[in-house]
C-alpha cells in the first residue's frame, strides 16, 4: 500500500457510490484548554473542508477565552473531556483511565458532576453536546449508568459501539486514531491511516472486519486527532485527506446530531 496509499480510499468511496450508499463520518479532537496556533490551524481546515469537529475539552483546565472563540466558528462544538484528565487507575488495571472501575461509583460521578457544571459555566447550558468523552478512551463499565443523573446523555470511547451495547445512553465512538502515543506522540504514518480509515469504511460497506466478524453497518465513523501534539506530517496528512473526503458517498455530521441519532437500549 505505500507506492499509492490514496488509490485505495479513492477505491472504497467508489464502492459506496456505486452501491448508492452513503457513509457517515465525525471528527473529535481531544485535550482542547486553550486557544493556540494549533487549535487555529486545526479549526480553518475543518472550516475550510466542511468538517465539524468536537472539541473534548478538559473543564478544570478550559480558559475563558475558548468559549467565545469555538462560539464564532459554526464547525466547531465542545464535549466533555472528564474533570482534570488524571490518571486514577491501580497498578493492576490494564491502561490509564479516569474513570476506572477500581474508584467508588458516586465519586466519579461526582467528578463529573463537577466537569459538566464547569463545561456549562464556560460555554453556556445548551452549547457543550452533553456527551463524556473518556480520557484515555477507558472508563468502568459501570459509569454509563450514572451519566443521565449528570445531565450526560451520551459516551464516547474508542472503538466499536457494540462493546457498550448495554449502556443507557448513546454511545459515539473513534476508529482511527492518527497517533500513536509510545514512547511519545507520533503520526502513525500515512499508509497506516489510510489503511485503517479504508479498513473501517469497509467493515460499514461490508457488515464484516477483516476477520469475518460482524460490523454494524450503520455505525459511523470516528476520527481521533490531538492538536495539541500535532507536527507538520499530520498537518500534511490532513490536507490531503479532508478534500478527498469530500464525497459524494460521504455525509460528515458533528456530534450532537450523531448522539440523537445512535440507539439506545
Amino acid at each position: 500500500m505505500s507506492e499509492t496509499p490514496w488509490r485505495h480510499l479513492d477505491a472504497e468511496l467508489a464502492a459506496w457510490a456505486d452501491a448508492g450508499r452513503t457513509v457517515t463520518l465525525w471528527w473529535r479532537d481531544d485535550d482542547a484548554v486553550a486557544v493556540t496556533d494549533q487549535l487555529d490551524h486545526l479549526a480553518a481546515v475543518s472550516a475550510d473542508n466542511a468538517a465539524p469537529v468536537t472539541l473534548a475539552v478538559i473543564p478544570a483546565e478550559a480558559e475563558p477565552a475558548l468559549a467565545p472563540w469555538v462560539a464564532a466558528r459554526p464547525t466547531l462544538n465542545v464535549a466533555q473531556h472528564g474533570l482534570n484528565h488524571a490518571n486514577h487507575s491501580t497498578a493492576d488495571e490494564p491502561g490509564a483511565s479516569e474513570f476506572p472501575a477500581s474508584r467508588p461509583l458516586a465519586v466519579r460521578a461526582a467528578d463529573l458532576a463537577e466537569g459538566w457544571g464547569r463545561l456549562t459555566a464556560l460555554f453556556g447550558s445548551d452549547a457543550p453536546v452533553p456527551m463524556m468523552v473518556a480520557p484515555f478512551n477507558k472508563v468502568g463499565p459501570d459509569l454509563p449508568r450514572v451519566l443521565p443523573s449528570v445531565g450526560l446523555a451520551a459516551l464516547s470511547v474508542h472503538g466499536p459501539r457494540a462493546s457498550w451495547a448495554d449502556a443507557p445512553v448513546a454511545v459515539v465512538n473513534t476508529h482511527v486514531d492518527l497517533l500513536r502515543w509510545k514512547p511519545h506522540a507520533q503520526f502513525i504514518g500515512t499508509d497506516k491511516a489510510v489503511r485503517r480509515l479504508v479498513a473501517a469504511l469497509a467493515s460499514r460497506r461490508l457488515g464484516r472486519d477483516e476477520s469475518g466478524a460482524a460490523q454494524d453497518p450503520n455505525e459511523p465513523v470516528g476520527l481521533l486527532t490531538h492538536h495539541r501534539v500535532h507536527q507538520d506530517d499530520i498537518r500534511v496528512f490532513l490536507a490531503d485527506l479532508l478534500p478527498r473526503l469530500r464525497h459524494p458517498a460521504v455525509r460528515w455530521a458533528d456530534a450532537r446530531a450523531l448522539v440523537a441519532e445512535a440507539p439506545t437500549p
